[in-house]
């Protein structure tokens, strides 16, 4: 009976600790993505100040 009880708590903490992992493991693409798309609206910002720039606005009226 202890032996069986041995088994289940080691069964149980794989589970858990797998499940951690997953976890862990969704939040990095979810970060990744993240920081994707701040640099692609970075970019798209800085490419409309050039190009508000181009056309005469200054840069205090752009900030």
């Amino acid at each position: 009976m202890i032996e069986m009880l041995r088994v289940l708590k080691r069964t149980e903490n794989f589970f858990v600790n797998n499940n951690k992992h997953r976890k862990i493991d969704g939040i990095k693409p979810k970060k990744s993505k993240l920081e994707s798309k701040q640099q692609e609206l970075s970019r798209i910002l800085h490419e409309t100040k050039i190009s508000l720039e181009s056309e005469g606005y200054d840069i205090k009226q752009l900030e």
